[in-house]
């Protein structure tokens, strides 16, 4: 539906002015129109199922009339069927997920995806028509494809809600059998009808203004900012994609404060996490500490960043080939071989002290780096920077030990997904810097690396140590202070606090009776251990080895081919992959407690699996025939591939493993996972320029068994986590050998909410 609303190319084709190409628009909303009387007699008649079918078989019709480019009268009918299309399924499926648990959250989501087919929708259709130079119509031959899926997959999910199944829960509800619960009775009985005719006011202006400027924004670039076609249509692409952030944020925002004061913006009666005031504490200071994850991306894509500057390659006296993978590689290689290091100090001296000593290494790495006056200097100084990556990534550590119960999930799903923050900050430093006739141009990059660091110290000074390590130190006084202090407000006598207490404690002396001090020979000592390291291994590999790295082998090819070849036209597309990638991870983070972990891999897998295999034919297509349209199909699957990885495999990475290995183990969990992660990195950086050579795109049906693979691996091995404690999750993997019981039963929603009624026992 969201990329349904535009229509591109007319003008010219059709030789009229935007004025009358606009009263097209005029069109759909006959059909909604139409769509709003009818809608409850198609819902008695032939129930959700019909309404699946007849608005697919009219989004069908319009697309197929629109590739025959009819006369324009024609096309201003065959989008009355479109409109009416979306009319039906606009309302049917608004409806049906309002009734649902959680509604605002997968309200905000569906709205949200129909932003997804309005940012994609001027990408391909700029790319088809405004620099493949293809006729309007081919636009809708991709829309043809999109109506035919929704025709298979919303009849085969609503087979069985027909007609009769509608009137019989219409009956069930209180007065249905009663009372005319048609249109007339929605838009005329009080209360309802106020609050019908208010929101059908102000949709009105909303949809209004928003639908004429996605369309008009790209005509006012081109004729009154004089823009070039395709950069004029980003512009559509940005507002868009604007929109779509807002919806879904909004969808999980609106729960938090209620319906009414998201509307108005103005939250005066809540009291939600930001109006308490050591909740606000607690999550500014871990907002610090999530800085870190920004600045591995920082680190890992500033090369990416460099090879695209004349200056640095000119310095570096132009690396290609093995040596260029080598310079790549050396980071993450001295990230990987200090992780076990890293692990150690976190379980003798402690979370923080080990994240302070990155420090070091960093101001060094950095320091060398950007005064590097040869190419020798600057390659091993980024040993120093890989080794600073590997204490950092204790942070992660940390957050999952002091987060507040309920909030735990999320903030370190939220830790990764902030790494395409730092990416992105690198990828437009580095544009910014294009232009600069000197070493400069590379070196402030360089230099930058240290900034993220630097603005995450303050807060890294003043977080508190892990309390959980504390306890396995025998200080246990200092923790109890630090939870009652963060996690209860001061509040001496909270049950929350006595509880975390008991059961961190309870959970820390299991682990005591089965082996004194953790070594690395523990993580395969017992079953469950053994099945914790399989787990931190293969998402390690799987997060490297899904085709990302090798994906986009293409892309700057393709965008030569059809005419994209400046460099602002291509990193402006690099640009919003990036933030596309970091809005959907986010959407991966907040939904890891509502789906859970297991649903989302599962389906991230399955969308990367799908995208690949076209991404895979097109590619293939493309190089074999050189034809532009073909290439440029390539775009929209990458970021729906992109879509795919960001909602699990990114947020999870560190979060899932942070979370399955107990309190004296996690740090060399985490380790390992990030050891796995790095040695596919690395194997990706020397290995997949050397397979290209030789096997060219044929490369990519290694990945397509790689993802089957990561399927069937996940469907049968992968364990849900969701809403349970850190000492509970232990239970999964350890129920031969550990049973924590609790002198006092919490609920799950009292755990995370930190409110305990009481309850004899």
């Amino acid at each position: 539906m969201g990329a349904n609303d535009s229509a591109y190319g007319l003008e010219t084709y059709y030789n009229l002015s935007y004025t009358i190409v606009s009263l097209v628009f005029l069109s759909p909303f006959l059909g909604y129109t139409a769509a709003a009387l009818l809608n409850e007699r198609v819902h008695c008649t032939v129930g959700q199922r019909g309404v699946a079918f007849i608005s697919s078989l009219c989004h069908l019709i319009a697309y197929i009339l629109n590739c025959v480019h009819p006369p324009y009268p024609v096309l201003v009918v065959s989008f009355i069927f479109a409109g009416l299309g979306n009319g039906l399924a606009d309302s049917a499926w608004n409806a049906w997920i309002g009734n649902l648990v959680n509604p605002n959250q997968l309200l905000g989501l569906l709205h949200g995806f129909y932003g997804v087919g309005a940012v994609i929708s001027p990408l391909i259709a700029s790319l088809l028509v405004a620099d493949a130079g293809l006729p309007w119509y081919y636009f809708y031959y991709i829309m043809i494809g999109g109506a035919a899926i929704e025709l298979v997959v919303c009849v085969a999910c609503f087979w069985r809600s027909t007609g009769e199944s509608f009137r019989l829960a219409k009956k069930q509800q209180p007065g249905g059998s009663s009372e005319k619960a048609g249109l007339w009775s929605v838009l005329s009985t009080m209360p309802s009808a106020r609050i019908t005719w208010t929101c059908a006011i102000f949709l009105l202006g909303y949809v209004g203004v928003e639908v004429a400027l996605g369309g008009w924004v790209v005509t006012f670039m081109k004729e009154v900012r004089h823009a070039a076609p395709f950069s004029s249509s980003m512009t559509s692409t940005g507002f868009w994609l604007g929109i779509t952030v807002g919806r879904v944020i909004l969808g999980f925002i609106t729960p938090l404060i209620g319906e009414k004061i998201a509307i108005t913006s103005l939250p005066p009666n809540a009291k939600p996490w930001w109006k308490t005031t050591h909740l606000i504490h607690l999550n500014s200071l871990i907002a610090s500490l999530i800085l870190f994850s920004s600045t591995l991306g920082y680190d890992i894509s500033l090369m990416n960043s460099l090879q695209s500057l004349p200056q640095w390659q000119t310095f570096m006296s132009y690396p290609e080939g093995i040596k260029l993978g080598f310079i790549n590689a050396l980071q993450n290689i001295a990230s990987m071989l200090f992780l076990p290091v890293q692990a150690w100090s976190a379980n003798r001296f402690g979370r923080k002290p080990t994240i302070l000593a990155g420090y070091i290494f960093m101001i060094l790495g950095v320091g060398l780096q950007s005064a590097s006056q040869n190419p020798n200097t600057f390659i091993y100084s980024r040993v120093l920077v890989g080794i600073a990556g590997a204490w950092f990534q204790c942070a992660v550590v940390l957050v999952t030990e002091i987060a507040y119960p309920g909030h735990r999930s999320l903030v370190t799903a939220i830790y990764m997904c902030q790494y395409y923050a730092g990416s992105s900050l690198s990828a437009w430093i580095s544009f910014a810097m294009r232009d600069v006739q000197s070493n400069w141009a590379w070196r402030v990059p360089v230099l930058m690396q240290i900034a993220l660091p630097l603005l995450a110290l303050p807060g890294t000074l003043r977080v508190p140590e892990s309390p959980r390590w504390l306890i396995s130190c025998g200080r246990v006084e200092e923790a109890r202070g630090i939870l009652v202090r963060f996690h209860a407000g001061g509040d001496e006598g909270s049950q929350l606090v006595g509880f975390e207490m008991e059961e961190i404690s309870q959970g820390l002396a299991l682990e005591r009776k089965a082996r004194r001090e953790a070594r690395w020979i523990d993580c395969v000592r017992t079953s469950g251990n053994r099945y914790r390291l399989f787990l931190s291994v293969s998402l390690g590999v799987f997060a490297q080895w899904n085709g990302g790295g090798v994906v986009s082998y293409y892309l700057t090819l393709i965008l030569d081919t059809i005419g994209i070849t400046s460099s602002t036209d291509q990193t402006l597309i690099n640009g919003f992959l990036q933030l596309w990638n970091l809005v959907m991870s986010v959407v991966g983070a907040c939904l890891v407690d509502r789906a859970g972990r297991r649903a989302l891999f599962i389906t991230s897998t399955v969308i990367m699996l799908i995208s690949y295999i076209f991404i895979t034919a097109l590619s293939g297509s493309f190089v074999t025939t050189g034809t532009s349209a073909v290439g440029t199909a390539v775009i929209p699957f990458l970021f729906i591939y992109y879509a795919g990885y960001d909602i699990a495999f990114t947020p999870l990475l560190l979060a899932y493993p942070a979370e399955i290995w107990t309190t004296s183990l996690r740090a060399k969990g985490v380790a390992i996972s990030m050891m796995s992660n790095y040695i596919a990195l690395i194997f990706n950086q020397l290995i997949n320029p050397i397979a290209f050579e030789r096997i060219s795109w044929k490369y990519y049906f290694v990945f397509l068994v790689v993802l089957l693979v990561v399927l069937v691996v996940v469907w049968k091995t992968y364990p849900e986590t969701r809403g349970r404690s850190l000492e509970e999750i232990a239970c999964i993997f350890d129920r031969k050998e550990v049973h924590v019981t609790y002198d006092a039963k919490m609920t799950t929603e009292e755990r995370h909410t930190g409110k305990i009624e009481h309850r004899e026992m």
